[in-house]
Parts: structure tokens; C-alpha cells; sequence
């Protein structure tokens, strides 16, 4: 240990010099902290924004791409449709065809002979059903006249009269 015995007593003057001197070490530090403080804070303003602005740019860019995804997706949804309702109105021709041709042979349904057999009807009303008909059958030989009529693209049923009992009967 040092010999106490050679430090010289401080006066008042040289703690209040002491002081003076620290407060303004102090005030010096905390003026170059808030300073430094201050462009740190400055800088990381600029860069958020920077990263912000650029998030947006590409948010935006995302959006734009999704919306144009979402157009060309519709319109081949759209065209698949299309083409979709095209092959069943084929395959409803085709079928109406089919059919016609056959009954127009035969001239027969469910064991029943028939005169006449015509092929799409637009709207008429017999015997109480209205509707568009693909394929009308008469049997006119009957004191009471026998009418069948088969709707075979869009709702698939037969409908008729036998005697003037009205019947509605879906194809199997």
C-alpha cells in the first residue's frame, strides 16, 4: 500500500473544479450519444423505408402476376366450358340421332307400333306437356290417338298419352 501520509487535502475550489470538469465530460457524452443516436435512428428511417417501398414494389408486382394468372385462368375455365358444352351438345345430336333413326325403323316403343315419327319439334303443347321435343311419335290408327314423345338432349324422359291417360316416365 502507498503511504497515505503524502496526499495533499483538496480544497473546495479543486472538487468544485473536479465537478465542473466531470459535468461537462458528462454533457459532452450524452450530447455525441444523442447525436450518434439521432443518425442511427436517421439511417434506419431511410433503410425501413427503402425496404418498405421495396416490399411494395414487389407486393405490386405479385398482385399484378396473380391477377393475370387469375385472367388467363378464367378464360380457359371459360373455354374448357365451352368445349365441355359443345362435346354434350354433340353427344346430345348424336344421341337424338341414334334414336331417331332407330324408332324411325322400327317404329315401335315399349311394344307399341306407331305411324309416324318426326324429329325436332321447336315448342308445342301435346296432350298437356309443353315443351321442345326431339322426337314425336303418333299412332293414329287408334280410335283414340296414341302420342308418344321423347325429350332425349336436355331432360331425358317420355311423356305421352295412352288412351288419354297422361303419363311422364324417365328413361332408364
Amino acid at each position: 500500500m502507498g503511504n497515505l501520509s503524502n496526499i495533499q487535502p483538496y480544497t473546495f475550489e479543486d472538487v468544485w473544479a473536479a465537478l465542473m470538469e466531470t459535468r461537462e465530460n458528462i454533457e459532452r457524452s450524452s450530447k455525441e450519444f444523442d447525436q450518434k443516436f439521432e443518425k442511427s435512428r436517421e439511417e434506419f428511417d431511410q433503410k425501413f423505408e427503402k425496404s418498405r417501398a421495396e416490399f411494395e414494389q414487389r407486393l405490386e408486382k405479385s398482385r399484378a402476376e396473380a391477377a393475370k394468372e387469375y385472367k388467363e385462368l378464367r378464360e380457359i375455365v371459360k373455354q374448357t366450358n365451352k368445349q365441355l358444352g359443345g362435346m354434350g351438345n354433340s353427344n346430345g345430336d348424336a344421341a337424338q340421332e341414334f334414336f331417331y333413326n332407330s324408332l324411325n325403323r322400327r317404329k315401335t316403343l315399349f311394344g307399341e307400333k306407331f305411324d309416324l315419327v318426326i324429329e325436332q319439334e321447336s315448342r308445342k303443347s301435346i296432350v298437356g306437356f309443353e315443351a321442345e321435343y326431339d322426337i314425336i311419335m303418333f299412332n293414329l290408327n287408334y280410335p283414340k290417338m296414341k302420342i308418344f314423345f321423347g325429350i332425349v338432349k336436355k331432360n331425358t324422359y317420355f311423356c305421352g298419352s295412352i288412351c288419354g291417360q297422361l303419363f311422364r316416365k324417365p328413361a332408364n
